[in-house]
């Protein structure tokens, strides 16, 4: 999956003029949940991400699992605004996810980074290097416990988002349609 997303990412940059977002995602816990719970609850962990990533996803965007607990999004002539809109999609459906799994499964929690095409970086290196340093670039956040989606949100409601600017407040949108 690795290789491929990236000679997708590689054609993206070198035939197009059109902006996009790549949205580099990381599995919060998985070591954990292997070692307390099997290697079989870690695999179906991997699976409920990968599907609640396809859920709030758009026709066009493209999700891989890149290797281990690490996931890739490519939103096609997406600008940071929808970046935005795509990450508390997801956030919302980890929510709604977690609340219907309650303790009978690990809870799920990612953290984010985003990089913008053209505008961080024209190389496909670049862009990786640049989202996965905003994924531990958090604000009072040490890297180790970076959760933006999930762990970093503050008592007023606010959360942080992948572009260091201060947190912003939205609403959650329930998605019954998981499970």
């Amino acid at each position: 999956n690795l290789r491929a997303f990236e000679r997708m990412l590689d054609r993206a940059v070198r035939g197009t003029s059109s902006q996009f977002v790549l949205v580099l995602a990381d599995l919060r816990g998985l070591k954990g949940a292997n070692a307390t719970f099997g290697y079989e609850v870690g695999d179906d962990m991997l699976r409920r991400v990968a599907a609640v990533m396809m859920h709030v996803s758009g026709e066009h965007d493209q999700v891989a699992r890149l290797r281990g607990d690490e996931f890739a999004v490519m939103l096609p002539d997406a600008d940071e605004r929808q970046a935005e809109a795509w990450c508390r999609r997801l956030e919302a459906a980890l929510d709604d996810h977690n609340a219907w799994v309650r303790s009978r499964l690990p809870q799920i929690s990612v953290s984010l980074g985003t990089a913008i095409f053209p505008r961080d970086g024209v190389r496909p290196r670049q862009l990786f290097d640049i989202a996965d340093r905003r994924m531990f670039d958090q604000p009072g956040a040490a890297p180790q416990k970076c959760r933006p989606l999930e762990i970093a949100k503050r008592p007023d409601g606010g959360v942080f988002l992948q572009d260091n600017r201060a947190p912003r407040r939205f609403k959650h949108h329930m998605l019954r349609e998981l499970g």
